[in-house]
C-alpha cells in the first residue's frame, strides 16, 4: 500500500518514468500499468508544468531560493520512485519471513536514502545549519561496518561533509577552494584502499591493458615519445601503468626509443614526483632514457603552453578515469578541456571512463547518479 501511495504521489506531480530514470531496472514495467503510473494531463496542464520545470532550470544566478528547492525535489521524486520499484520487486520475491526482514533492512535504507537526498539537497542550497543536523543524523545510521548500503552512505556522507566545508553562505558565488588538495589530504588507509582496488578489482588493470596496446601501437617504429597523463591514474602508487610500457618499449624488436618523456598533470605533485623517481630508477635498470615532469594543475586550468614539447617527438594524451571529475557546473569546463587536448595534436587520446553520468550541471542530479552507481559494486562485496 506504501508503494502505491508513494507511486500515486509522484506520478501525478511529475510526469516521469523511474524506470526510463532506473538504468538498470529489476522488473520490466507492465503492459497495463498506463493508466496507474502516466496519468494523463491536459494540454494545459502539461504545459503549464514544463514552463516551470524550463523556469526552475534558469542560471542559478537568476534563480530564486524556492525555484531552485522544486527543482532538486523533481530529482528526488524520481530517484524515490525508483527506489519504490526497487523495494516491490524485492517484496515480491520473497518469501513472507523472509520479506518482513527484508521490509525493515529495506525501509532503514529507503530512511539513508531519505537522509542523504535531504542533505544534498540542503548543501546545493547552501542551507548549513540544516545540512549538519542531517549529517549529524547520517553519521549515526551510515556505518562504515554495517550493511552493503550502510557502507556506501559512510562514503557519501563524508563527500557531503567535505563539500559542505567549502560552500560560501546564500549570497555569495561559487565555493571556497580547498586549503589543500582531498588527494594530498588522504590518508594511508585510503592510500591503501586505492592500493587494494587496484590489486582486486579487474576493471582498472584492464583499461591499463588497452590503454597501453594503443600507446605501443602509436610508438612503434619511435625514437622519441611522450605522454601526457592527465591525474595519474588518480595517483595510485608505484605507476603500474608505466612500468608496464617500460617494459614492453625495452623488450620490443629492433631499439627501444632513444628518450621516453612522462608528463604526470594533476594536483597531487608531491605524490607523482615520488611516482616519477620510482620509475625513473626503474626505466634505467632496463637500458630507457626516461624524463618525468609534473604540472601541478587541475585539468579546468591547464593550458597548452604548459605542455613544454619537444621537436620530432611523438604525443600521446593518457586519460584514466579523469573526464568524469570534470563537472559541467563550471561553465564550459568540460569543453575547455577538450578544445587543449585538441590543440595538443595528439597521435593517439587514450580515454578511460565509467560508464556513467557523474558530470551534470546540478549537484543534487550528480549524487544521485552517483549514489546508484556505486551502490550496485557495494552489494558484490
Amino acid at each position: 500500500m506504501a508503494h502505491s501511495l508513494l507511486f500515486h504521489d509522484v506520478y501525478n506531480e511529475e510526469n516521469f518514468s523511474a524506470m526510463a530514470y532506473y538504468p538498470h531496472p529489476y522488473l520490466p514495467l507492465l503492459e497495463n500499468t498506463s493508466t496507474t503510473l502516466f496519468p494523463t494531463f491536459s494540454d494545459e496542464t502539461v504545459g503549464h508544468k514544463r514552463l516551470k520545470r524550463t523556469t526552475s532550470t534558469n542560471s542559478l544566478n537568476g534563480m530564486s531560493r524556492l525555484q531552485f528547492r522544486d527543482h532538486i525535489w523533481t530529482y528526488s521524486q524520481r530517484y524515490l520512485a525508483a527506489e519504490a520499484v526497487e523495494e516491490a520487486a524485492a517484496a515480491m520475491m520473497g518469501g513472507s519471513e523472509d520479506g518482513k526482514t527484508a521490509e525493515g533492512e529495506a525501509g532503514d535504507e529507503m530512511r539513508l536514502v531519505h537522509l542523504l537526498i535531504s542533505c544534498a539537497e540542503a548543501v546545493a542550497c547552501r542551507d548549513k545549519s540544516r545540512a549538519s543536523v542531517l549529517l549529524a543524523e547520517l553519521r549515526a545510521s551510515a556505518l562504515v561496518f554495517g550493511s552493503s548500503f550502510q557502507r556506501v552512505a559512510s562514503c557519501f556522507v563524508q563527500g557531503l561533509a567535505d563539500r559542505l566545508a567549502m560552500v560560501q553562505p546564500l549570497g555569495a558565488v561559487g565555493f571556497v577552494e580547498p586549503t589543500m588538495n582531498l588527494m594530498d589530504h588522504a590518508s594511508d588507509k585510503k592510500e591503501e584502499g586505492l592500493q587494494l582496488v587496484y590489486e582486486l578489482c579487474p576493471h582498472i588493470q584492464f583499461g591499463h591493458f588497452v590503454a597501453n596496446s594503443a600507446i605501443l601501437e602509436a610508438f612503434e617504429g619511435e625514437s622519441f615519445v611522450h605522454v601526457v597523463d592527465l591525474g595519474m591514474t588518480l595517483g595510485l602508487a608505484h605507476g603500474y601503468q608505466w612500468r608496464q610500457v617500460i617494459q614492453s618499449l625495452a623488450d620490443r624488436a629492433g631499439s627501444p626509443p632513444r628518450r621516453l618523456r612522462i608528463t604526470g598533470v594533476g594536483l597531487c605533485a608531491k605524490r607523482f614526483l615520488v611516482i616519477g623517481d620510482e620509475l625513473e630508477a626503474y626505466a634505467q635498470s632496463l637500458g630507457i632514457n626516461l624524463e618525468f615532469s609534473v604540472i601541478e594543475s587541475n585539468l579546468e586550468n591547464l593550458r597548452p603552453k604548459d605542455i613544454k614539447r619537444k621537436d620530432g617527438e611523438v604525443l600521446v594524451v593518457n586519460s584514466i578515469l579523469q573526464l568524469h571529475c570534470v563537472v559541467k557546473e563550471s561553465r564550459g569546463a568540460l569543453n575547455s578541456v577538450l578544445q587543449i587536448i585538441h590543440e595538443l595534436s595528439p597521435k593517439v587520446l587514450v580515454l578511460v571512463e565509467q560508464d556513467s553520468s557523474h558530470n551534470g550541471p546540478f549537484f543534487v542530479g550528480r549524487f544521485m547518479d552517483a549514489l546508484h552507481y556505486y551502490s550496485l559494486p557495494f552489494l558484490t562485496l
